[in-house]
């Protein structure tokens, strides 16, 4: 509960501080932008300078509060129609927020990257896997892991959500649609499955998503180009499509992307001697959507069919942008978007995955289907009803897909009660000057931090059995000797962050595993959950065991130490 209430702190300290970046600007889209942009700035330069420590945190958001309450910024108070909108996306915010981050790729890179900062205060290390991608959600969940905790992480995924539904609906408004109209629009994009199962994890399409909408439905400047920029490593194209199509002044796109390259210097620095050098980069052409053509667009296709079929509706709307004058520079971006889309490698398969079959790869396309979602805003105004109505079921159709793949979570069952209460606590806001908002808010993420702190531990167990299905104690024994460091050898690096969150972890492979655990004196942990085969799995263990004498072994799990 601690870790909730130090939550509430911190981000609550960003949103009184944020309209310092925009103070002629209070509305909710752009003080959502500006959360994002200090939450994921103010890290970011601390870390730089080997500062990032938490009560360095703490007093540089106590000076800019000190800043704020000396500045006269006049309060905007938005419509009902905005709150009631961002109330109903509380059902994608509750089910992630009371379990810890579970996500595979999260638990792969972008948690261990944010851990590494905070363990080691600065951004010049390379302990971690793929230290070298440019940080968007990794800046921001390292300032909520060394304040808040490793329980308030999901945390870091809804702030991206909310940007989207907020700047979706007001520029619908600002396009002449209904508050009915612009809701349903803004929500069904974000129920969409593909952006929704990105909510309460550290993947950061979502974050490029939200940022491409900002620049071009929010008039971007050179901090939101510049934090685009810094969101994976296809930002910086992102960020100058949209600095094109929103006519950005040449100096504003040379300060926006400074940031980049400072990053890059850095990686060039960092690269000689880094403890995890990157991996050889996969055949480019082969697994790309347009080198596998044709069979790759049926597998697309049938992916989008069979797992997130709401993304069609997206697709045609960037197209659809195309007739109409206002709305035509979005399906411009979008249609580049897409392009970009089927080039990027993994877009296809690789590995023995078929990532556009299994309809995960179209989260590379997310920033393009936003362009397909500002058009649909545009238009709502051009036919209410059949906005509201279409986009209506597409909400219901995919909160309830949602919801379905948490429903063997029993804690899950309650977020259609939290969005009621969510709706009432909007109802009241002109009332109570935005107290009941505020309280709610409070609540949720105090609840939401509970019932992962208290619920956190097993699920990790659940996630690693023997043979036998029977759960490991790999986590409770970690948590209890809480090592500086560790090597992992088959096992993602995020778990074992986790489960002791001061501890290093190196990743490392079969033929590099001894003699890194030799080098960093760290004992070698190797586990059975990336990959089932028992022979290899075999084979790793017995390899250990030459490395040193066992600490820990329940048949999932065998810790060695050198």
């Amino acid at each position: 509960m601690i870790g909730g209430i130090i939550a509430c702190l911190y981000l609550g300290a960003l949103w009184y501080v944020a309209p310092l970046l925009a103070p002629n600007d209070r509305t909710v889209p752009t003080q959502l932008r500006n959360v994002a942009i200090v939450g994921i700035g103010l890290p970011l330069v601390l870390a730089s300078l080997h500062a990032l420590y938490a009560p360095v945190v703490w007093v540089v958001l106590a000076v800019f509060v000190v800043a704020r309450m000396r500045r006269r910024i006049e309060a905007t108070q938005a419509d009902l129609g905005m709150c009631l909108t961002l109330a109903i996306a509380a059902v994608l915010v509750w089910p992630p927020l009371v379990r810890p981050v579970l996500d595979g790729d999260t638990l792969l890179y972008h948690l261990p990257i944010a851990a590494s900062w905070a363990q080691a205060h600065s951004l010049w290390t390379t302990a971690s896997p793929a230290w070298f991608y440019p940080p968007g959600s990794e800046a921001l969940a390292s300032g909520l892991l060394l304040t808040a905790g490793r329980w308030s992480l999901p945390l870091a995924g809804m702030i991206p959500l909310f940007m989207i539904v907020a700047r979706l609906y007001a520029y619908a408004r600002a396009s002449g649609a209904s508050s009915l109209a612009a809701g349903s629009v803004a929500l069904a994009f974000v129920s969409t499955p593909i952006v929704a199962l990105q909510t309460g994890s550290l993947e950061n399409d979502v974050w490029l998503a939200a940022f491409v909408v900002e620049v071009l439905a929010g008039g971007g400047d050179w901090k939101t180009l510049g934090v685009t920029s810094l969101i994976k490593p296809v930002g910086w194209m992102w960020g100058l499509l949209n600095a094109v199509s929103a006519r950005m002044r040449a100096q504003a796109l040379l300060v926006g992307m400074m940031p980049l390259a400072l990053w890059l210097v850095r990686d060039a620095i960092l690269l000689r001697g880094a403890i995890v050098p990157p991996e050889p980069m996969p055949p480019y052409f082969a697994t790309t959507i347009v080198g596998g053509i044709p069979q790759s667009l049926i597998d697309l296709a049938s992916g989008i069919g069979a797992h997130t079929p709401q993304t069609i509706v997206w697709l045609v709307m960037i197209p659809l942008g195309l007739a109409f004058e206002r709305s035509r520079p979005f399906a411009l971006v979008g249609i580049a978007g897409l392009l970009l889309y089927v080039m990027l490698p993994l877009s296809y398969a690789y590995g023995g995955t078929n990532w556009a079959l299994a309809g995960t790869s179209l989260r590379f396309a997310m920033p393009a289907l936003a362009c397909g979602g500002l058009v649909a805003a545009t238009l709502a105004s051009r036919a209410p009803r059949v906005a509201t109505i279409c986009c209506g079921l597409l909400v219901l159709l995919g909160m309830g897909t949602f919801l379905q793949i948490y429903s063997s979570d029993s804690a899950s069952h309650w977020a259609w009660l939290i969005a009621v209460i969510a709706i009432v606590a909007a109802l009241l806001a002109s009332r109570t000057r935005d107290a009941s908002v505020a309280a709610f808010i409070i609540m949720l993420v105090i609840a939401g931090g509970w019932y992962a702190e208290q619920r956190g531990p097993s699920i990790l167990s659940e996630g690693l059995r023997d043979d036998n299905g029977t759960p490991t104690h790999l986590f409770a024994w970690l948590a209890q000797q809480a090592p500086d460091r560790m090597v992992a050898v088959n096992v993602r690096v995020g778990l074992l962050i986790l489960a002791s969150p001061t501890t290093e972890v190196i990743p490392a492979t079969a033929s590099t595993m001894c003699r890194l655990a030799i080098e960093t004196r760290a004992p070698l942990v190797i586990a059975s959950n990336e990959y089932g085969d028992s022979h290899i799995h075999a084979e790793e263990r017995a390899q250990a065991l030459r490395c040193g004498k066992a600490v820990f072994d329940d048949g999932s799990a065998l810790v060695v130490a050198p």
